[in-house]
């Protein structure tokens, strides 16, 4: 396969993986709001689990806007 074409495409992948971690951010926290507010049993480790998933978006995202600038 061509460097040409597989670049786009593997750009393509990161950047669908970083809106799925944001999407699954938005989830795990609106799930933990919710099971706090009308259940009183919040997700364990939801706090460290978003984080982990910040670091995740952040680096993978450095990475797609340093490949961004030089297209």
């Amino acid at each position: 396969m061509d460097m040409t074409r597989l670049l786009p495409r593997l750009r393509a992948v990161i950047e669908t993986l970083i809106a799925l971690l944001l999407a699954a951010m938005v989830a795990l926290t609106f799930a933990d709001a919710i099971g706090r507010c009308l259940f009183g049993a919040p997700i364990y480790g939801a706090h460290d689990i978003t984080e982990h998933l910040m670091a995740l978006v952040v680096f993978a995202a450095c990475r797609s806007s340093r490949s961004a600038e030089r297209i």
